[in-house]
């Protein structure tokens, strides 16, 4: 309907057009009375009878009254069409709105954008986003059923690889469906313009929170830089600490001159978290404690997050994010809690130059290029307290199989050597001389040095500093993350992957575990369908139960505790959805979600 009336409204003139029209016809007949009435006063008699004059006052007359005709017809045209919109579109034609009123959105181009936000649809969005989802559920169910079954003896094992090879190719298809409809009508552009739009804002939110006009008269919170952890913990730890900071509507003090990583402190490789407001003043700290008194202290020194027990006390603790921004936030981004940390991260890691000169250099001298994809593989220490043990062809099977489908989506994909590139961020420098040895026909980009500068007994160095940084950055800027989600910098390189603009929520696949935040508050997910114990390790599940999710299986499956029966075990993973936990700011967001 809108084309239609917008059609219209090209050649339909407004009343003011018909009233020039009807004085149009009206000259025009004055003029036709004055070809044939007056000269007969004026002319000489004897012109009068003249043949020669009659006819061509004749002809005059003819041409003028075929004139007037044709105005009638262009007025009568003109009037229906105007019924006709006013019918359909009366705010348009009543009260002089016809015309268009002035600006009131700024620049030609702010209004073009306005115009694109309106024709994002949330159903679209939201149906986008939950067919990808069970897509990838579809995929995880699929290879478990066939691994399972090729592992059993006395079987046709060819018979079902081929099979297997048949559906996974089906459901390569199907992903990069679901990858074309997040892209019709310009919705990838869209979406990725509103969330660089909400990020600077939140980005310009910090900086004004951070570099307050009387900072003596600033509420403030201090943060320990040196928790006994390592890198990723560290930071995770900090951006805690800046969450509380701003949801309290505080200036947050990083006491980050000693550090485990540097003797130089925070500042040697990031910038100061302010401009204007760097020290607290010399007053005893509160405790964090309740919430009333978070509200009436002037200064307070931020705990660690894992200790906080009453955490209901505390709403805008991760997996929250803020409620003012939820509706939309959760068309444009498929998994917002992490947008939402990301925020902080970005602010956090905001480099010095020295340190931004360096990571440009190795970025020619890697010769880092994208399409790529980033693998962050775990050894040394953290195997076994941490991790289990992750095969590097574990990794590559999820690099290759993003490849496929992106070359299905894409058939000019590739760069013109044809070859696929992975970005490599380990602990363990063997593992290079591995990757290239199975898969010579990659491009693995990375460092050696960069490697062993992460083992145990170079850790806590400017050199190890350096090189965790430099895999983190690295990590952020991939296309698509292969990694274990029981590591910090794995989480902390996927935080940092959602601030660049695009909807990165499924750019990864995790070896181990869903994303979390330490510290967060439960992690629930809501049941949209029934579901009937199938086998002895599964649960009962009826919509609307609530469940604690413990972790993906990335079978088909996830694993959790149903709040309503109190009953733990596995459960179909595309038969609940989030139950997004949200917080009220103390900020105006009027202005940023216009």
């Amino acid at each position: 309907m809108r084309s239609k009336i917008d059609n219209r409204r090209v050649s339909v003139m407004p009343r003011l057009v018909l009233m020039f029209i009807g004085i149009s016809c009206f000259l025009w007949l004055a003029y036709v009375l004055y070809l044939v009435i007056l000269p007969p006063f004026f002319e000489p008699s004897e012109l009068h009878h003249n043949s020669d004059v009659d006819q061509h006052l004749l002809k005059r007359l003819e041409e003028a009254i075929a004139e007037v005709n044709t105005l009638r017809q262009q007025s009568d045209s003109i009037q229906a069409a105007f019924d006709v919109l006013q019918k359909q579109c009366p705010q348009l034609v009543d009260n002089g709105n016809f015309f268009p009123r002035p600006r009131v959105t700024g620049p030609e181009e702010k209004s073009h954008g306005a115009e694109k936000r309106a024709r994002i649809s949330p159903s679209h969005e939201l149906t986008y986003q939950r067919l990808h989802l069970e897509l990838t559920e579809l995929g995880f169910a699929i290879r478990g059923v066939f691994e399972g079954l090729l592992k059993e003896e006395q079987r046709d094992t060819q018979a079902i690889a081929q099979a297997y090879g048949r559906l996974k190719r089906q459901h390569q298809k199907l992903i990069t469906q679901s990858l074309k409809l997040g892209e019709a009508d310009e919705r990838l552009q869209l979406r990725s313009a509103r969330l660089r739009h909400l990020g600077n804002a939140v980005q310009e939110q910090l900086r004004r929170l951070q570099n307050p006009e009387k900072c003596h008269d600033a509420r403030k919170l201090t943060c320990t830089l040196n928790k006994s952890c390592g890198f990723g913990c560290q930071m995770h730890h900090v951006t805690f600490c800046m969450i509380v900071s701003y949801y309290t509507n505080r200036t947050m003090i990083l006491l980050g001159d000693q550090w485990s990583y540097s003797s130089r402190g925070w500042k040697s490789v990031f910038k100061p978290l302010s401009e204007t407001c760097t020290e607290a003043e010399d007053v005893p700290p509160s405790m964090f404690t309740a919430e009333g008194d978070l509200k009436k202290s002037f200064l307070v020194d931020a705990p660690i997050v894992d200790i906080i027990f009453n955490k209901e006390q505390y709403p805008y603790l991760p997996l929250s994010f803020p409620k003012e921004l939820a509706d939309e936030l959760i068309q444009v981004h498929s998994y917002p809690p992490v947008w939402w940390i990301g925020q902080f991260v970005r602010y956090l890691m905001r480099f010095v130059d020295s340190v931004k000169l360096d990571l440009d250099e190795k970025l020619e001298t890697y010769g880092f290029r994208n399409p790529i994809v980033g693998i962050h593989v775990r050894r040394t220490d953290k195997l076994f307290s941490e991790a289990s043990y992750h095969s590097v062809k574990e990794y590559m099977e999820e690099v290759e199989n993003w490849y496929d489908v992106q070359m299905l989506h894409n058939d000019s994909f590739l760069p013109a050597d044809g070859k696929r590139a992975v970005y490599v961020a380990t602990d363990e420098p063997t593992v290079f001389d591995d990757l290239k040895k199975e898969y010579p026909n990659y491009l693995f980009i990375g460092s050696y040095d960069v490697a062993k500068s992460a083992t145990t007994q170079k850790r806590y160095t400017d050199a190890s500093l350096h090189g965790i940084i430099t895999d983190v950055h690295f990590l952020s800027l991939c296309d698509f993350l292969v990694c274990t989600f029981s590591s910090q910098v794995c989480r902390l390189a996927y935080e940092l992957l959602q601030t660049r603009g695009n909807d990165m929520a499924y750019a990864f696949r995790s070896l181990d575990d869903v994303y979390y935040f330490g510290g967060q508050h439960p992690h629930d997910v809501t049941a949209i369908m029934d579901h009937k114990p199938e086998g002895p390790d599964e649960i009962e599940l009826k919509i609307g139960d609530r469940i604690g999710i413990a972790g993906n299986h990335w079978n088909g499956y996830s694993k959790g505790v149903n709040r309503r029966t109190q009953q733990t075990g596995l459960y179909p993973s595309y038969k609940v959805e989030e139950a997004w936990n949200l917080a009220e700011t103390p900020y105006d967001w009027s202005e940023i979600l216009k």
